[in-house]
């Protein structure tokens, strides 16, 4: 009988003892392909969503008869068979010394020869072996040659790759030669026909049914078949669940034991159903977290209630977009209305997707409170770069937990003989993707963009999110290039059946239509339309239902965000000095003061000037550097020291300068009497704007009471220093905004800046939205002053410029709309680094370029 995974070769670092002691160890192939085939028949309605379920129900009606069960069984059989190809003297020859104790003396010589080929290029790897032998199967079945080609692909395809059509059929028509050798002719061949209908016969099936030649396949259900293969096989390949075996004697009975292990592998991790329930109500699910806070109330806010009323109308997937400023109770607002979707849609998990990891680790305490508050058990599974290592570290801290995660070994590619020396890797490389695949996950936005560029495994993300409500907070904050692939994202989604909530405080009516239409596109698997809008963004504050977008519903602001009122708008030089100086005297006694600067070498060189000065008095505040750079324990405690000045719950007689880079704009709820920002584009000055007054407080200093924002910007009178007779070529910005920031949107925010500034009252919650729309979407509506009008033409054909180039590189990395199953190939054809999902421009990332 053939092995499946082996642990004859150790690393170096194993020492003699263990070497001789662990020696030989190895799982039948049999036992892996039923572990396979048991994990994915439990895996089958947690993973896969309702939508790709109907469509497999479609696909084998030829087979089942309209059977919803029969379909779970074949989908298992496929799965379980992902392996057959290790039924073949080139994987055999792996522990060539192994296989010769498994196989007659007349094989011994093939067996050394693949051995001997091992790693080149003319080696053939196992799942291509899988691949060519299904194919002849099927095609002996009459299945049609889409059917047969594209089924033979995804399982080829397990660790990652879908091989084309004419890599396949060069291995499968090989007359002769080594590639003919390694897949094994004569008993080799037979030996995987009769292991593959055993396991047709534990599965319940018969595999050699005519009625093959009437099974024609989709592209939504492949993809999502190989993903639930992979996932499975994961699983199955995690020893502490699926522990080797020996040949077993009766392969009914290690079937019920496999079946078992599953179940109990299941329960173990934590992989439950997720089932809301009918009790998804705002105040059902969040009264006991906010009846602890003393600062809250049990009332929903105006946004929450409006959200949830809403939802509760929708009986089908879409687009709920949720449009509010800072403060107001997005994050829990979307954590309800995707919790009500499950619900009623019959998914079973959300993914809540940030633009940041510092905000996914802020909204995973909400996530909890969300399953606390339905009573589930489930675990919020955070994922983004490095959460691997963080959750490794908790374990080998808690040692309660240490079993409650999954431990692929042998799953990387065709070195299964080695579980200790890829454990490690395997364990990071399943951790990365196990949030998507977990019911509830809360995580950066990288983690599902993955799922649509070319690469390996991006199948198995899009597989999971077919069975979620997708969330994708602070939409707007993308640049133009990650822009695209958010919208290919969001067009899969509908293609998937998946509804996604959109949240933003900064949001576009031209983008807010054409996100919408992404998703209705994909749903009926088209390509999107240009799409226009009257819209002007003079009511900012709404909540739309993409099917009723005709209506869409309206809501005050909450008490919190009306007594805020105005916003006292001021001028501010941009020197770091004078910066300093003003800062100084704003809470030169008590209060709290929030330095917004775009670059972390301005930042610490204010934070340096003031610490430099308050080293000569006494009674001076609690000074804070804060930037994007600081990570692990240094930055959990840079956050407990901001949290205890600006926080909610900080003391009334607070006194506290923050200094940082746009890693406060996003996800900080935080409370300053005083903010000062460097120009920035008008949408992520009034982020920054919504840590200014964010909480109710009973007092505040007297010099602070009115809500003030400085901006500092070069000042008007060397603005203004034109030669007589001359024009600008380029519009003046200092180097440390226009390199962060397009010189075109800066220019035009800063239009609109001296708009308010005469005045010095600026009414963001009722004039952003429309201030939004000016500076990105109509191009006519700021004029450029006398003497600029040059260098306002020259920076806005760079901008569209280079806008064009960056959608046209997102393009590029991105998996095609599919236009049917045998396109397949490209969705993993190789185009990108698996983590191109923002670009880099130099020092700088693509966020400085955005079209709404």
């Amino acid at each position: 009988m053939p092995w499946a995974k082996h642990t004859s070769r150790l690393r170096p670092k194993h020492g003699p003892k263990e070497r001789k002691t662990r020696q030989g160890w190895m799982h039948p192939l049999v036992c892996h392909l039923i572990d396979t085939m048991e994990v994915a028949r439990l895996l089958y309605h947690r993973f896969l969503g309702p939508e790709v379920r109907k469509e497999l129900d479609e696909v084998f009606r030829p087979l089942t008869d309209g059977d919803s069960q029969q379909t779970v069984k074949w989908v298992a059989l496929l799965c379980g068979l992902h392996d057959l190809g290790k039924f073949s003297p080139a994987f055999q020859g792996v522990s060539v010394e192994v296989a010769k104790k498994r196989f007659p003396h007349s094989e011994h010589e093939l067996l050394d020869g693949c051995a001997a080929r091992r790693g080149r290029k003319q080696d053939t790897p196992h799942g291509i072996s899988t691949g060519v032998h299904l194919d002849v199967l099927l095609r002996g079945l009459d299945a049609p040659v889409t059917t047969r080609i594209v089924l033979s692909q995804v399982l080829a395809g397990h660790h990652g790759y879908f091989p084309p059509p004419s890599v396949l059929a060069r291995y499968r028509d090989a007359r002769g030669g080594l590639h003919r050798e390694d897949i094994g002719q004569g008993l080799w061949r037979e030996g995987r026909s009769a292991m593959l209908h055993e396991l047709a016969r534990l599965a319940g099936v018969v595999f050699d049914d005519p009625r093959w030649a009437d099974v024609r396949v989709t592209s939504r259900a492949v993809l999502c078949l190989a993903g639930l293969t992979t996932i499975s096989d994961w699983l199955a390949s995690d020893t502490t669940y699926f522990p080797y075996a020996k040949d077993p004697d009766c392969l009914d009975e290690y079937r019920a034991r496999s079946e078992a292990r599953a179940h109990r592998a299941m329960n173990v991790t934590g992989w439950h159903p997720w089932r809301p329930g009918e009790h998804t109500g705002f105040t059902d699910i969040f009264a006991e977290q906010l009846s602890r806070d003393s600062a809250e109330t049990v009332e929903p806010r105006p946004l929450q209630r409006e959200v949830e009323q809403l939802v509760d109308t929708c009986r089908e997937p879409g687009v709920l977009v949720i449009e509010a400023p800072t403060g107001e109770g997005k994050t829990k607002a979307g954590l309800q209305a995707a919790a009500r979707l499950s619900h009623v849609l019959g998914l079973g998990g959300l993914y809540y997707s940030t633009p940041t990891r510092e905000l996914s680790r802020q909204t995973y305490d909400d996530a909890r409170a969300l399953l606390d508050g339905l009573g589930s058990d489930l675990e919020v599974n955070v994922v983004y770069s490095g959460s691997a290592k963080e959750q490794k570290e908790i374990e080998a801290a808690n040692q309660a937990t240490a079993g409650s995660t999954i431990n692929p070994t042998g799953v990387e590619g065709e070195d299964d003989a080695g579980e200790d020396g890829c454990a490690l890797r395997a364990w990071d490389w399943f951790a990365s993707k196990k949030g998507l695949a977990f019911p509830v996950g809360v995580g950066t936005v990288d983690q599902a963009l993955k799922s649509v560029i070319r690469g390996g495994h991006n199948f198995l993300g899009m597989a999971a999110l077919s069975n979620k409500v997708v969330v994708i907070d602070e939409v707007h904050s993308y640049g133009a290039y990650t822009t695209r692939i958010v919208k290919q994202l969001i067009w899969y989604c509908g293609w998937l059946g998946s509804p996604v909530v959109l949240m933003s405080a900064t949001l576009s009516p031209e983008q807010r239509v054409e996100l919408i239409e992404e998703w209705h596109a994909g749903a009926e698997g088209r390509v999107p339309l240009p799409q226009s809008t009257k819209d002007t963004g003079s009511t900012p504050w709404k909540v739309t239902w993409s099917r009723d977008m005709a209506r869409p519903r309206t809501f005050r602001l909450s008490e919190v965000a009306r007594k805020r009122g105005p916003v006292r708008l001021k001028r501010l030089p941009e020197s770091p000095e004078t910066i300093a100086d003003h800062v100084e005297k704003l809470v030169d006694q008590d209060g709290t003061a929030l330095v917004v600067l775009n670059t972390t070498a301005r930042a610490k060189t204010v934070h340096d000037l003031l610490e430099e000065r308050y080293k000569k008095r006494s009674g001076s505040p609690e000074l804070i550097h804060f930037e994007g750079d600081h990570q692990g324990e240094q930055r959990r405690e840079i956050k407990g020291r901001i949290d205890a000045h600006l926080g909610k719950k900080s003391l009334p007689d607070r006194h506290a300068i923050v200094v940082g880079t746009p890693v406060l704009e996003h996800g900080m709820d935080i409370d300053a009497d005083v903010l000062v920002s460097d120009l920035c584009p008008i949408d992520l000055l009034f982020q920054r704007t919504g840590r200014l007054h964010r909480h109710a407080r009973g007092t505040r200093p007297s010099n602070l009471s009115v809500p003030t924002l400085y901006v500092a910007d070069i000042e008007p009178a060397v603005l203004a220093a034109v030669p007589a007779g001359k024009k600008r070529k380029n519009l003046k910005f200092t180097p440390y905004v226009s390199n962060v920031y397009e010189q075109w949107i800066l220019g035009r925010s800063r239009a609109i800046l001296e708009e308010v500034f005469p005045g010095e009252q600026w009414r963001p919650f009722d004039e952003v939205g429309e201030q939004i729309h000016r500076v990105y979407s109509e191009a006519d509506s700021i004029e450029p002053e006398k003497g600029w009008e040059d260098a306002w033409r020259a920076a806005e054909r760079k901008y569209l410029r280079k806008l064009e180039d960056m959608e046209a590189d997102a393009r590029a990395v991105l998996i095609p709309l599919l236009r049917g199953p045998q396109q397949i190939h490209l969705v993993t054809e190789r185009r990108a680094p698996a983590g191109s999902t923002r670009q880099s421009q130099g020092s700088h990332d693509d966020r400085k370029y955005r079209r709404p």
